[in-house]
């Protein structure tokens, strides 16, 4: 009885720890597959992970590269433009002689050249369109479209047209180029450095004329004299006139209160002259047309006005206005100061300018009625 019920428990325990290792069974079943299979998964995951990482550092190997040769693209394209294109600011000064060059190595004649350049920029670049006609032989020819393309400055050659003589025996060919070059827009540093240049100039410019009017002599403004009315009988140069010379010499202590002011001077009577004894000499008749006075003193001839002196002016340089309708401004001087004129002033009330030129400026003196024309000093 005993042994039946030791047998019981050991069936019972045997049948429990079957079901234990059952259980234990299935939970390893339930339980390990979803995680192996999440471990493969995530096996796969890694594997892409680090393909991406990979893909990505040699990406970005490339684009540290590019960026690289993005630095020295600006460098490169800097380089580029002047080398081979002219700036706008000099580009007229630079393609003329070049053409010339070009067309002088080639033996070829040119006697024009048509110009056309586009308002706005394309790609950071103005197109200028040119038309160069030529003449010669036609080696020469080829030999100018050889230095265009040799050239270091850009040139298209969009068109050419070559046409012969039609004169017999005239081995010239016509050719006719089409070119099309770039002039290069003014960059900001250009723009700063011409604002600079253009502040310094007019500080020059204002420095210049400051020094020139601080230093300049005073100068009297030429006043417009009032025309002179001539009387309608001017006096004739034998008309009576006051002698203010004899008045002086009479002495004023013996005729003081004896002078009549209302009769004319009598003219002292001259000492005879004393006779040497000696030989009488011949006679010598007196001609009938001169008359002896009471005194026995020949009349004086008639002595005429001094003459005008001359006008103390320098004619010393002239400017010239190119305003329509200018004319010549001269500049005259005396011993002390300098005079700007035009034609019509009057200077100091008496000279009058009557019309100035590149050689002689014409002065009216008003007080002589006379006119004088002053050479330019040179």
């Amino acid at each position: 009885m005993k042994a039946f019920r030791r047998q019981r428990q050991q069936y019972f325990f045997g049948g429990l720890l079957g079901v234990i290792a059952v259980v234990n069974v299935l939970f390893f079943l339930i339980l390990y597959r979803p995680t192996r299979s999440e471990y493969f998964r995530l096996q796969d995951s890694i594997q892409k992970t680090r393909a991406e990482v990979e893909g990505r550092r040699q990406k970005i190997q490339r684009l540290e590269k590019l960026s690289t040769q993005l630095e020295t693209l600006a460098q490169d394209r800097s380089r580029l433009f002047t080398t081979h294109f002219i700036p706008r600011s000099a580009g007229w000064s630079e393609t003329l002689p070049l053409l010339e060059a070009a067309v002088q190595k080639a033996g070829v004649k040119n006697v024009r050249q048509d110009y056309s350049i586009a308002d706005t920029p394309q790609y950071g670049l103005y197109s200028v369109k040119i038309r160069l006609p030529v003449t010669g032989v036609y080696p020469g020819v080829v030999n100018l479209i050889r230095e265009l393309e040799e050239s270091s400055t850009f040139f298209i050659i969009n068109s050419i047209e070559v046409r012969g003589s039609t004169t017999p025996g005239n081995a010239d060919v016509t050719m006719s180029l089409s070119l099309e070059t770039f002039f290069l827009p003014m960059t900001k540093q250009d723009r700063q450095k011409l604002s600079i240049l253009i502040v310094l100039v007019a500080v020059l410019g204002l420095t210049i004329v400051l020094g020139y009017r601080m230093n300049q002599p005073d100068t009297t403004n030429a006043v417009q004299a009032p025309p002179t009315k001539t009387s309608e009988n001017p006096p004739s140069p034998v008309d009576a006139k006051l002698r203010l010379d004899l008045v002086e010499k009479e002495s004023g202590e013996e005729n003081a209160g004896k002078k009549n002011v209302f009769e004319y001077h009598q003219a002292p009577v001259p000492t005879p002259p004393v006779v040497q004894r000696g030989p009488v000499p011949p006679s010598v008749s007196r001609p009938p047309d001169i008359a002896m006075n009471p005194g026995g003193v020949l009349p004086r001839p008639p002595v005429g006005p001094p003459p005008p002196p001359p006008i103390p002016l320098k004619y010393q340089g002239y400017a010239a206005s190119t305003a329509q309708g200018g004319g010549f401004t001269a500049f005259l001087a005396d011993d002390s100061r300098h005079y700007n004129v035009t034609v019509g002033e009057v200077l100091m009330g008496r000279y009058r300018v009557l019309g100035i030129s590149d050689k002689t400026v014409d002065i009216e003196d008003l007080e002589f009625k006379r006119r004088q024309s002053l050479p330019i000093v040179k």
